[in-house]
């Protein structure tokens, strides 16, 4: 017989100002880089991650280039991501056909975010109509040239569905649309300081009591990374940033897509999440009239760091690292450290007792997302206890003299060592940056409480899933990976989080083990194999109660692992979660008309109703590029709104021309009940014109019909039904509440 292991835990009590957050969940995806573990072995190894081009990349450049006549294409080193083509369309309820016309930088978000919230313990639908905030730091660079590719080589079917997938303001949209979020949606452009400020206005917002908890997102991606010859004139010569080294000489292009979500801090630990860090505080200020529009200013660094220390109520000697904005350019380097210094000499005269340092030496500058890639190394540093070392610097910029200052610069990975015997004694680090526009804000990050563990050693159960029999393989690789580094926690915190808080797909196993060895040896005979060959993976007799929860999930059924852990809650930590199920989605560069005139089908011996049906899937299946539909699906369900809908109803008017409005489609939105429709009316009618009912009234009903308005589960009927003056709206106005759905 197994019996399930107990656990206990008892926290380190403290209890942290209203302002004071949590980050709970994170997703992050840099150059050879999508963990946090994998970012503690870039950071600690030195590895520079900037170089070419990816070959897939670099022809769909070429291919759009030269179909314009461009031949003479060269390439800059830059951070490149290995792919910014790929997404899972049906997950977030998009037809194949729009995704392809959405900007890369909405969809490498939207998956960005939905991570970060998976990541979080808070997937399967646990936010769904939450007060839940949405800040993302964009610049728009140069994402309005996929805009221009759909112009110039798409139909002008494409372009009109296109249009709001390439809309800015759309990025945060679509997290909040998919999953009814109530709080905040703002997209906030000042330059490169652009992801730190959406940080510190999340921050704010929630303790203003505007969100419960948001989301804060970044993507930086060049659509047409090749050298156009323009320049801003801070660009490296040798394609390395070497941040505060005294041969550096400018900075290059990196890319990266992160996103976190955050609470306030004592309601992550009523609600025992994992927390990766504590905000403690922060602030934001302007340059105001410099020497240049776009030049540093060192008084107002200094003015912004003082008042975030401030607000954080830190001391400024605990402060054992600042991550710098740090561009590897001479001027700004200089200024950065003498607006650093002038602030610490407000508190203290030690010298050297800070270290510094700069991601982009690893990844190139990130421009908007560079705020949350500096926080993403705090983390790294936090839960380590590691200070880690800057790369590419081997001799310090000359006109800074760091042993006059309160800075030095890690090269080294050092012991991140303080008092520990101390009841309030904290690793506190802070995050800089700086924005082109002249924004500048500066936030103040603590380790995370502190957990004492109490843990019997008993039998574990872990049950995995993810969207297909490749992905639940990766998982399997992602667990291997996360047992075997010795920094992983307790084996009941990792089963306990798994089963509770990780979204249950349809491929499923179950391992049941009973220490690490041989949860590791499971999994790594199942990567052996590179297939699924079981669904429970046990050497032990199990008992019934037990054997009835694993039969569950393994049926596919949704299960509820709380029955197990006798209805009691432990801490969250941090666990691997599925990947995603992704292809490639990117637009055609031969400029093609679509033209559905011509359904041709075989009608002999086939009943009417039949071949209707199958003429509609063909057109259907088409124009939405999803081969997989079928008779019974709604269209409304899978991404289908009042814009697509009205391209279908013109392509169905030239196959049966009089016959389907625009609200009959809303009306009769699965394949098999509009064929249903079209049958019937061909059967009873004897004229060329057919009597149809008004649009208005039939648009109005399907607002108001409960069993017709399954667009999703998170859709608020009741939200619909408050609005007492449908009769006083138009056609138009009618269709744009449904598309607003």
């Amino acid at each position: 017989m197994i019996d399930l292991f107990q656990i206990e835990k008892k926290e380190v009590k403290k209890e942290y100002r209203d302002s004071e957050m949590a980050i709970i969940g994170v997703s992050m995806h840099l150059p050879l880089t999508d963990s946090l573990d994998d970012l503690y072995m870039i950071l600690n190894n030195k590895i520079e991650c900037v170089g070419g081009l990816s070959e897939n990349r670099k022809k769909d450049v070429v291919n759009y280039l030269m179909s314009k006549g461009n031949e003479n294409i060269s390439f800059n080193k830059a951070g490149y991501l290995n792919s910014i083509d790929k997404f899972s369309p049906e997950l977030f309820k998009i037809t194949p056909y729009e995704a392809k016309l959405i900007n890369p930088n909405q969809r490498l978000a939207l998956m960005s975010m939905y991570e970060a919230i998976e990541d979080s313990g808070y997937g399967s639908g646990r936010l769904c109509g939450s007060k839940t905030g949405v800040f993302v730091g964009y610049v728009e660079l140069d994402g309005y040239k996929y805009r221009e590719m759909i112009v110039e080589k798409c139909s002008k079917d494409d372009i009109d569905i296109g249009a709001v997938g390439n809309l800015n303001s759309m990025i945060p949209a679509r997290i909040s649309y998919l999953l009814d979020l109530k709080g905040p949606c703002i997209s906030i452009d000042t330059a490169c300081s652009s992801s730190l400020t959406a940080l510190y206005q999340a921050c704010r917002s929630i303790e203003n009591g505007d969100c419960e908890q948001a989301i804060i997102s970044a993507c930086r991606i060049s659509i047409l990374p090749y050298d156009d010859g323009m320049s801003i004139g801070m660009e490296s010569k040798n394609g390395s940033v070497r941040a505060f080294d005294d041969f550096a000489d400018g900075t290059v292009k990196g890319e990266g897509c992160i996103s976190i979500l955050i609470k306030p801090a004592n309601m992550a630990i009523k609600d025992k999440d994992n927390i990766y860090a504590i905000i403690k505080g922060g602030a934001v200020n302007q340059d105001g009239a410099t020497m240049g529009i776009t030049a540093p200013n060192a008084e107002a660094q200094k003015a912004v760091i003082l008042e975030a220390w401030k607000n954080s109520g830190v001391n400024p000697e605990e402060i054992g690292c600042v991550e710098a904005h740090g561009t590897g350019t001479k001027i700004g380097d200089v200024i950065e450290i003498e607006g650093l210094n002038k602030a610490f000499s407000e508190y203290t005269n030690k010298k050297q007792f800070c270290a510094i340092g700069s991601i982009k030496s690893n990844y190139g500058h990130m421009y908007d997302a560079a705020g949350l890639a500096g926080i993403m190394k705090c983390i790294v540093q936090l839960k380590h206890k590691k200070l880690l070392p800057s790369t590419n610097f081997d001799v310090p910029n000359k006109r800074i003299g760091f042993e006059n200052t309160a800075l030095y610069v890690c090269n080294n990975e050092t012991d991140w060592s303080i008092d520990e015997s101390l009841d309030n004694s904290k690793r506190i680090c802070a995050v800089s940056s700086f924005g082109f526009s002249g924004t500048n804000c500066h936030m103040v990050l603590e380790e995370a409480p502190k957990l004492i563990e109490e843990i019997d050693e008993k039998y574990h159960i872990l049950a995995l899933s993810a969207y297909n029999e490749a992905s639940l393989i990766d998982l399997v690789k992602k667990y291997y990976k996360f047992f075997s580094i010795n920094h992983s926690p307790p084996l009941s915190t990792v089963c306990y989080t798994a089963n509770m808080y990780r979204s249950q797909e349809k491929n499923r196993i179950v391992l049941v083990f009973k220490n690490l060895n041989e949860v590791k040896e499971m999994l790594f005979d199942i990567m052996t194999e590179k297939a699924i060959s079981s669904k429970l993976y046990c050497k032990y007799s199990l008992d019934d109660k037990l054997s009835e929860q694993i039969n569950i999930f393994l049926s596919g059924e949704k299960t509820d692992w709380a029955v197990l852990y006798n209805d009691r809650t432990y801490h969250r930590v941090s666990v691997p979660y599925a990947s995603l199920p992704v292809k490639r989605y990117w637009i055609n560069i031969d400029k093609e008309e679509r033209n559905y005139q011509t359904i041709t089908e075989n009608i002999d011996n086939k009943p009417y109703y039949d071949v209707i049906v199958d003429r509609l899937l063909k057109l259907v299946r088409d124009l939405l590029e999803m081969p997989t539909i079928t008779a019974a699906d709604n269209l409304l369900n899978i991404g289908v709104d009042s814009i697509m809908m009205l391209k279908l109803q013109k392509q169905i008017d030239v196959a049966y021309p009089g016959i389907v409005t625009l609200s009959k489609m809303f009306a009769y939105p699965t394949i098999s009940r509009m064929a249903q429709y079209i049958c019937e009316q061909l059967e009873n009618s004897t004229e060329a014109e057919l009597e149809l009912e008004d649009e208005h009234d039939v648009i109005q009903e399907f607002l108001l019909k409960d069993d017709d308005l399954n667009i999703g589960d998170t859709i608020n009927k009741s939200v619909i039904k408050q609005n007492d003056d449908m009769d006083d709206l138009s056609v138009e106005q009618l269709l744009e509440k449904i598309n607003n759905l």
